[in-house]
């Protein structure tokens, strides 16, 4: 059933569990990704993100997450990630997104905060929910990070609220040593930064840049107040290595059983996430 994120977040914050936000990218993805939550029985929130729509427009694959996230069984909630122009974020309100994102923690405060503003205040009157982000993570989705990002900017506590008092964003997406796609090094999450974060404002807070990170830190991080967890690096990886292995004998050409294999990957891959993030019967 398609559902408020604000309504999802608000229990995962105050039971302390975290949810996954994560993008199918196309069609074939969606059903195995919800068949996993309604096996554990979790709520999830489905994603566009802006900067894959060079494989997939959110015309094509937007309408075909609404539907599916209509008819399943567990709350679902519909995001745009990462919004950039006032076109996509437009287009994502008009198909039927329940959330969007913009997000401007590549520029300096001030135009974060002017920017996230006038979007909040379309989203909120079309009464749905906005994200911003604060700190810049870098990196890409479904990338290989070599090194730490140079210009990597920590969210300050101060800072954050701050933001959410000008801007009135639903949801704060930090950084506090994740990093967008997978890195060749271990993150260093800053728990004590991402707690008082998650104290000092009264709304849910996200994490980009899941994927990479240790299990053990993840349930920290989502002890410490995390609520919203995106991730799609590992699925992507994970797939990808399942793959290769079917595609190593010159003579396979069936290319439906790397659909299904596709597919039966990214079942495993969430239902192992919803129990490492709590998730797991609390749809």
């Amino acid at each position: 059933m398609l559902v408020d994120i604000r309504e999802l977040l608000r229990k995962a914050k105050k039971e302390k569990y975290g949810i996954i936000s994560t993008s199918p990218v196309f069609e074939f993805l969606i059903k195995p990704i919800l068949s996993a939550c309604e096996e554990k029985h979790s709520p999830i929130i489905l994603s566009v993100t802006e900067n894959q729509m060079i494989y997939n427009d959110i015309d094509n694959v937007g309408p075909a997450i609404i539907w599916h996230a209509e008819k399943a069984s567990v709350p679902v909630a519909v995001i745009l990630d990462h919004g950039k122009t006032r076109e996509v974020i437009t287009k994502a309100i008009r198909l039927g997104f329940n959330a969007i994102m913009f997000d401007g923690s590549d520029l300096p405060v001030e135009k974060n905060i002017e920017k996230t503003s006038f979007y909040a205040e379309i989203a909120h009157t079309f009464g749905i929910a906005i994200e911003g982000e604060l700190g810049y993570i870098g990196g890409h989705e479904g990338t290989t990070v070599s090194e730490t990002e140079s210009d990597y900017r920590y969210t300050d506590v101060e800072t954050a609220l701050h933001f959410y008092e000008k801007t009135g964003v639903d949801i704060l997406a930090v950084a506090v040593g994740n990093i967008h796609g997978i890195t060749m090094f271990a993150p260093k999450i800053d728990f004590e930064r991402l707690k008082e974060i998650s104290e000092t404002l009264p709304i849910p807070i996200g994490m980009h840049g899941c994927s990479g990170i240790k299990d053990v830190d993840m349930k920290k991080a989502i002890a410490c107040g995390l609520s919203k967890v995106n991730f799609y690096s590992d699925m992507s990886k994970n797939i990808v290595n399942s793959v290769r292995k079917m595609v190593k004998d010159e003579t396979f050409v069936n290319f439906p059983l790397l659909i299904n294999r596709a597919q039966k990957v990214a079942y495993e891959t969430i239902c192992n996430c919803c129990d490492i993030y709590g998730s797991t019967g609390k749809a």
